[in-house]
């Protein structure tokens, strides 16, 4: 999952991310941090892998594209990022994990929770 997020973690260029590049989301994002979700529920303690990851991107974003040093840092893209992107992508995660053990065992099963 963590592969997927290659150009949001190590820079790209924003020219290729269209008009406005903080409100847009690669899909390889959202993909990977739906597998980050699955994997926070098959075992809780990965969280401490994601949450540096979506951390780190979301304030990348914040920083803009402006080369202006003297442009303030932009909470609302790091807010978007964070809950646009990675906490609502990877909750999303986490349901279909527990779905799926609801499919195969037959009751609810959330292994976070013990």
């Amino acid at each position: 999952g963590i592969a997927l997020l290659g150009p949001e973690l190590f820079g790209q260029s924003h020219s290729e991310l269209g008009s406005n590049p903080q409100r847009c989301h690669r899909p390889q994002a959202k993909l990977a941090f739906v597998l980050g979700g699955l994997s926070v529920c098959m075992r809780f303690t990965s969280i401490a892998a994601w949450v540096p990851v979506g951390l780190i991107i979301a304030f990348r974003r914040g920083k803009g594209t402006s080369r202006d040093s003297t442009k303030l840092y932009n909470w609302r893209n790091t807010l978007h990022t964070l809950i646009g992107l990675c906490a609502t992508y990877g909750f999303i995660g986490v349901i279909l994990g527990c779905f799926i053990d609801r499919w195969f065992y037959g009751f609810w099963a959330i292994p976070s929770l013990g």
